[in-house]
């Protein structure tokens, strides 16, 4: 499983995000720019901060399966992700201190 993380996160944040994902998933973090477009090719589930999921970045987005939100879609064109069958799904309660237990679970589906 490739998952594409992009935001901007220190080496620290770095350790603890991929801390939380199985030793055998690939999880790639990464700023947005040229990078992103390198691996969002074959990545699986994309995690996007503050970065627009729109029909031209889907376009290079072969494989992909699920975007994981945080706590809204603003910055995702659903009906395209839908339109192409990719799964779109928010962190429900991230800013409330509600619902931690179940924010890995939609990665764990696929």
């Amino acid at each position: 499983m490739k998952v594409l993380i992009v935001g901007h996160f220190n080496e620290t944040a770095q350790s603890k995000i991929t801390g939380y994902f199985p030793q055998d998933w690939n999880v790639i973090i990464v700023p947005p720019g040229q990078d992103m477009l390198h691996h969002i090719e074959d990545c699986q589930v994309l995690i996007p901060e503050h970065i627009q999921v729109d029909p031209s970045l889907l376009a290079s987005a072969k494989k992909l399966k699920l975007v994981q939100t945080g706590a809204g879609y603003d910055n995702v064109d659903i009906p395209a992700c839908t339109q192409l069958g990719i799964w779109v799904a928010n962190a429900a309660g991230v800013n409330t201190g509600r619902g931690r237990a179940g924010n890995g679970t939609n990665a764990g589906l696929l």
